[in-house]
């Protein structure tokens, strides 16, 4: 993924496609994107009524910025099924100026191969 001049690799990708429990003090994404040697993070929001996934937070350095409004378009195309829970899609993002901490309002560009997990019925 290219965040400004800088390109984030992320070795593990999951969205667990349901509704995130509320805890006090914490807050949790449904797809949380980790550059596991620099520890920048991509945050995402999934909306259970309208199955849409949204970019909502960037972390780097230690220091989170949460992201207003609709800046970036998300697209995703489903590439298989794993089981009848587990479906792999090819996730693309594409934000034209977000702020980034330490780097400013910067482009991000790139795809991302993800395992959406379904909520068991």
């Amino acid at each position: 993924m290219t965040v400004g001049a800088e390109t984030w690799t992320f070795a593990d990708a999951t969205l667990e496609a349901w509704q995130m429990p509320m805890i006090a003090g914490t807050r949790s994404y449904n797809l949380e994107l980790v550059d596991e040697t620099t520890g920048a993070a991509l945050n995402a929001a999934f909306d259970i009524e309208t199955r849409t996934l949204a970019l909502v937070n960037v972390a780097r350095d230690g220091t989170n910025e949460s992201l207003e409004g609709d800046g970036c378009g998300l697209r995703s195309d489903e590439l298989g099924q794993l089981n009848p829970r587990t479906t792999v899609i090819e996730l693309s993002i594409d934000c034209a100026g977000v702020k980034v901490p330490g780097l400013g309002t910067v482009q991000i560009i790139g795809t991302v191969v993800v395992e959406r997990l379904e909520w068991p019925e």
